[in-house]
């Protein structure tokens, strides 16, 4: 069965200004400690079926992907998010990703610009754009 936050991974990683930028450092829910940057964490924060009225059942799922792009510059970080938003380009796109046809994928809100103070008593700090996916697929459950 396939799962929708694997095969958005996959397809995105797959792209080639993507992978210019982060190679395949695309990690699901957190980042790895110490993980070389920049890399991107993804997180399905909000998966549901969608029913038809009909029949209770329309092969249908709406999912919203959260996507954090993390870089050591505010404008490495800004990069790598452009380049999923428009380079890949998510922001609009249909067709499939592995064996889930995707109906539609929008951003769901603006980009969000934040810093992760250092921890291990350095001035280095990560820089981290955040954004959300929606995206209407077949239910990868059906």
């Amino acid at each position: 069965m396939a799962n929708i936050g694997m095969e958005f991974r996959k397809y995105v990683v797959a792209q080639s200004g993507v992978s210019a930028l982060i190679s395949t450092r695309m990690y699901p829910d957190e980042l790895p400690q110490n993980a070389q940057l920049p890399a991107v964490r993804y997180r399905v924060i909000n998966s549901a079926p969608a029913a038809d009225l009909a029949d209770g059942d329309a092969n249908f799922a709406e999912t919203v992907i959260e996507v954090a792009c993390y870089a050591d510059t505010q404008i490495a970080a800004h990069s790598v998010a452009n380049a999923i938003r428009k380079g890949v380009p998510m922001q609009g796109f249909k067709g499939t990703m592995g064996g889930i046809w995707v109906y539609g994928c929008h951003p769901e809100n603006a980009q969000e610009f934040r810093t992760d103070p250092p921890t291990d008593g350095s001035d280095k700090r990560r820089y981290i754009i955040q954004h959300d996916y929606r995206i209407a697929s077949t239910d990868p459950a059906g």
